[in-house]
């Protein structure tokens, strides 16, 4: 705000500065301000009428205010006054992909090729035009193309193997991050790749190794930390994993992934008071988020005190709605003997969500341990639909 006030007043003294116009549009469309962006933006366009710079900013003003035929008047008329002005390309491109105009969008993306074949933003909307169509192979392509256009670049090579692992090519990420690493060696980025790949990979020893790497690069971060107790756990080193996860704390202590490890290291070792008053601890200095809740439902869950657990998790649920937390209090529910309080949970969630697949999974099981199998049939062949419906690479 203070920032906005000064490129306001900026404005007010000069009303010819172009570039505090510039600033201040763009800093209410971020702040989603658009009628603030669109003063800004026309007060630019009447200073540069035969600027695109005015245009393509109405047309992300257009865009925030979902007028999308608008937004392409001013985007082709950018256009029209500089052809090769790639802001309005790239918004064109998205636009496009926004009303499912493919073709026109890959267009765009490659006329800004044809004038910057090294723009990795170009590379990029290509890429994710070809996962929208469900054409995995077209997008690794695309992601080769960018790498041989720019071999120093990381993006696309962070993306590539991001893409890989997706696919299930494990063998064929690991060699590109493997790649990567051996080219950028000091390079966090190349080097958290790697570890992440080794991680998912279960190469404990492997993962440790990079982390280790990492974490000396970066020693403040709580999730290289979190990582590397990971990976420690993979190599059965448990004492070295907790260290590592009370490393996490201590840098971040809002850092939620490193409690729920050592809450759970804690269970695993018959340490159960000690997992509940740190969840406990954790839930009363987070009370507007559902971790803390769910983080007590789980100890009191595996204390085998489901009541307490149905309870845990049903307040994290009203504080953040989720098919997870859902299906969490179900179980405790049906744990506690309160199968139909459950079902009826489970059923008034589908009808608000019906395409939620986690959510109707629970009712198939549930339907299926009370022997209910014509309903458990009913459910998986809608449960089966939908996934057909969605695919997921």
């Amino acid at each position: 705000d203070e920032a906005i006030k000064e490129l306001e007043k900026a404005v007010e003294l000069d009303p010819n500065a172009t570039q505090a116009r510039i600033l201040l549009s763009l800093a209410h469309l971020r702040q989603g301000k658009a009628d603030e962006a669109a003063v800004a933006a026309e007060g630019l366009r009447k200073e540069l009428p035969n600027s695109p710079i005015p245009y393509n900013m109405l047309g992300a003003v257009a865009v925030a205010k979902n007028d999308l035929d608008g937004a392409r008047g001013d985007f082709e008329q950018a256009l029209k006054l500089q052809a090769n002005f790639i802001p309005a390309l790239l918004n064109l491109s998205q636009l496009n992909t926004k009303q499912s105009k493919f073709d026109d969008a890959s267009k765009n993306l490659q006329d800004i090729l044809k004038i910057d074949p090294k723009n990795q933003d170009a590379f990029t909307g290509l890429k994710q035009i070809a996962l929208t169509q469900n054409k995995p192979e077209d997008a690794v392509s695309w992601l080769q193309k960018a790498q041989q256009a720019d071999p120093e670049a990381e993006a696309p090579r962070l993306q590539l193997i991001d893409l890989y692992m997706r696919m299930g090519e494990t063998s064929k990420g690991l060699a590109a991050a493997q790649d990567l690493q051996r080219q950028k060696p000091n390079s966090p980025l190349a080097i958290e790749a790697l570890a992440r790949v080794q991680l998912a990979l279960e190469d404990g020893l492997g993962a440790v190794s990079s982390y280790r790497q990492l974490a000396a690069l970066v020693p403040k971060s709580a999730e290289v930390q979190d990582r590397l107790g990971r990976a420690l756990l993979l190599t059965k080193n448990t004492q070295g994993a907790i260290e590592a996860f009370k490393q996490a704390v201590t840098l971040d202590p809002n850092y939620a992934p490193a409690q729920l490890e050592l809450v759970d290291l804690e269970l695993n070792t018959g340490q159960a008071d000690a997992a509940l008053k740190r969840a406990t601890d954790w839930r009363a200095a987070h009370p507007q988020t559902s971790v803390g809740d769910a983080m007590v439902g789980e100890v009191q869950f595996r204390q085998r005190k489901f009541p307490e657990a149905a309870e845990a998790f049903g307040a994290g649920l009203k504080k953040q709605p989720t098919s997870e937390l859902l299906v969490r209090r179900v179980n405790a529910l049906v744990q506690a003997g309160e199968g139909s309080q459950a079902e009826t949970e489970l059923k008034d969630w589908i009808a608000a969500h019906k395409n939620d697949a986690q959510a109707r999974f629970a009712l198939a099981s549930l339907y299926m341990s009370t022997k209910r199998y014509d309903l458990a049939l009913s459910e998986h062949e809608a449960l089966q639909a939908e996934l057909k419906d969605n695919p997921v690479l």
